[in-house]
Formats: C-alpha cells, structure tokens, sequence
C-alpha cells in the first residue's frame, strides 16, 4: 500500500512539474508560433507544395526547432530577470514556476540556445549568425533594454515578430503585401504590450521597473493606445484593397472593429478586470490572425 501511495505521489510530482516547466516555457505562445510559421510556409511562401514536401524541407524544420528553442530560452531568462515583478502580478503562476530551481532554468537556458545556434548553423552560416543575433538581443531586452520605457515596448514587438522574419528570408520572398502585413502585426503587438504595461503597473511600481506605464502614467498610456489603433488604418485600408488576401480580409475587419471596441472599454473603465480582458482580446485576436492565414488565396 505504501509502494502504491509513493508510486502515485511520484506521478503527482512529475505532472506538477511539468506544468511548471510548460508555464516557464510558455509553451502555448511557442506552439502559436509553431503553428504561424508551418501555415506561412505553405499559404504565404510556398503555395504551390504539398504538405509532404513542406514538412519533408528539413532546412525549414530545423529553422523551426531553432526558433522554438530560442524563444523558450527567451522566456526563461525573461522570468529569471522578473521574478520581484512577476511575484506581485502573477503570485499564482510565479509561485507554480519557481517550483524549479532557479539553477536548473539557467541550465535548461543555455542548453536551448546552444541547439538553436547549432541546428541553425548547420543550416547555414547566416541562419547562425541570425539566431546567435536573435538570442543575444532577447538576453539584452531582458537585462537591460527592457528598462527603457519607450525602447522596452518597441523591442519587445520586434522580437516577436522577428521569428516571422525569418521564415520569409528563407524563402526570399520580400514582397511589399508581406511588409504591409507584418506593418500591421506589429501594431497589433505593440498594443498588447501597452495593454501588458497597464496590467502589470502595480508590481513594476513596487520592483522599481521603469516600464511605459509607470514612467509615462496611465492617461499617456491610454492615449498612446488610441494613436497606435488610428495608425493601424495605413496598412488596413491597403490591405483591404489587395485582392489576392481572399477572405482574410474578414480577419483585418472583425480585428480593426474589435480594437475600436477596445478603445471604448480602455476609456470608460478602470479597474483591473477590464485590463484583463482586453488583454485576452489582443491575444485572441493574435490567435485569429494565425489561423486566418489559411483564408488567404
């Protein structure tokens, strides 16, 4: 009866554990990311390719596995440089993951990043001098750049966009509708991560973290939001006029409208909650963004 209760309490540690590692990974956001890149390559990039062929391209899955590494390396040490913050706005979940040693993070850390270098070598000298770019400028947002309100907001968009990057230099396919899209992405991004500022001004204030919010205040903040939304009507109204996006146009429209909505629920309410939600509304509406990809013609 003992083996039995030590045997299923194992189990029980082992699941928590690998919660904990999942959370610290944030490994929702890398299958998101996954998934953006495997439906570019073939609704953007490589229309005319089968499936098989694009999964059988080990150049483009390697380029994958690098960036599912880095950008889970990213996350460890991101949480590594905010766990003062990160006890005060997420307590729960902050708690959860630091259920692994701070040291076995570290390690786990250098290893992604070493399997991402090398893998991405292996593709070619320029996908390692990128990733060794990529991983080095994700180390410096996290100790240092993200210390500088204005400069914190806009690197931490850049990074996330640059995994994107990456998969259209590999196809070498630079027309100017990709560079409108991802024109949009990125004030989309830049959006949720005003909305992140607002979220998190409590604890930033307390850990002394000179994040947007605190430096700036929450009226600047609101009305920085408002001006991202109007710039975003640049590459809307030429997306919107390009025939060849099909019915994703759908997308641009229901996302546009739902941002104006957001504007509305940003001015007229204040408490954390309302945040809250619109900074679930700009991650579904991230969500949506990939999964519209396959409405394009």
């Amino acid at each position: 009866m003992q083996q039995l209760t030590k045997i299923s309490t194992s189990k029980s540690n082992l699941r928590f554990k690998l919660v904990a590692l999942f959370s610290n990974l944030r490994i929702q956001n890398v299958l998101l990311l996954v998934l953006a890149q495997i439906l570019a390559s073939k609704y953007i990039f490589a229309q005319d390719q089968s499936w098989s062929e694009i999964f059988s391209d080990f150049n483009l899955i390697g380029i994958i596995f690098s960036t599912v590494c880095a950008v889970s390396a990213g996350y460890l040490i991101n949480n590594f440089y905010d766990f003062e913050a990160d006890l005060i706005n997420r307590p729960v979940k902050t708690s959860l993951e630091n259920s692994i040693a701070q040291r076995k993070k570290l390690a786990l850390y250098f290893l992604l990043n070493l399997l991402a270098f090398l893998v991405s070598l292996n593709i070619s000298w320029r996908a390692g001098l990128f990733f060794a770019s990529y991983i080095f400028v994700i180390w410096l947002y996290s100790h240092k750049l993200k210390s500088f309100p204005i400069i914190g907001i806009l690197s931490a968009a850049l990074l996330q966009l640059l995994p994107f990057f990456v998969i259209f230099v590999y196809y070498r396919n630079f027309s100017k509708i990709i560079f409108v899209h991802a024109t949009f992405l990125f004030l989309l991004i830049l959006l949720k991560e005003l909305i992140k500022s607002l979220e998190n001004l409590d604890g930033d204030e307390v850990s002394n973290r000179y994040s947007f919010a605190v430096i700036y205040g929450i009226e600047i903040s609101k009305h920085l939001f408002t001006f991202f939304t109007l710039l975003m009507l640049i590459p809307l109204f030429y997306l919107l006029n390009y025939q060849d996006i099909g019915y994703m146009k759908l997308f641009f429209g229901l996302a546009y409208g739902s941002l104006l909505v957001g504007n509305v629920i940003l001015y007229r309410y204040r408490d954390k909650r309302s945040i809250l939600s619109l900074h679930f509304l700009l991650r579904l509406l991230l969500v949506m963004g990939v999964l519209s990809i396959v409405l394009l013609k």
